[in-house]
């Protein structure tokens, strides 16, 4: 009986579904999906294709990109801290022009004596040799001072060794002296 109702059934199936669609447009079908098939496969070599040039440029433009723009730094100059050397030069500056003012002073009062002069002695002329001396050994100094400044060191020992030499002692020749030793030779 199994057997038998099991036919039954399925032939009371059969009879009451629906005919099957007809297949007349079936090489139509076949076409429309291997043309699917193709465009998609088009469209995935494409997207394979671009990922693998986009990607290499994208890589490269993160980790090639520029530094921001360079930011303006400030630097402020602390003031230098004189040395031993910077402070034994301006002593010797500051004496140099003291005597300068010295020297200036007694000539400007030895000035005023002249006008009523005294009868010359040996003493007064003596002075004024002294005084004419130093005035000259100071404009030597003086000069190669200046050349030191002007960074002509060849002027400037030549000027102090002929100081030296010309007026060997007086402060002047002195100074000549020390600033010889503080150059670099």
């Amino acid at each position: 009986m199994p057997h038998d109702e099991l036919e039954q059934l399925l032939q009371t199936a059969d009879a009451s579904a629906a005919a099957p669609p007809t297949l007349t447009d079936l090489p139509h079908r076949i076409r429309r999906r291997h043309q699917r098939r193709r465009t998609m496969k088009t469209v995935a070599v494409a997207v394979a294709a671009i990922a693998l040039v986009a990607l290499p440029l994208l890589a490269m433009s993160v980790f090639n990109r520029r530094p921001p723009s360079p930011t303006v730094a400030v630097f402020i100059e602390r003031p230098r801290v004189p040395t031993r050397a910077d402070l034994a030069q301006l002593d010797l500056q500051a004496q140099l022009h003291e005597q300068t003012a010295d020297r200036l002073l007694a000539a400007t009062s030895f000035a005023h004596a002249q006008s009523d002069p005294p009868p010359a002695t040996d003493d007064v002329i003596l002075r004024h040799v002294r005084e004419q001396r130093d005035q000259a050994a100071l404009i030597l100094v003086y000069d190669a001072d200046q050349a030191v400044r002007a960074k002509q060191t060849d002027r400037a020992l030549a000027a102090y060794r002929r100081t030296i030499e010309l007026f060997p002692k007086t402060y002047w020749a002195a100074i000549a002296r020390q600033r010889l030793k503080e150059m670099p030779t």
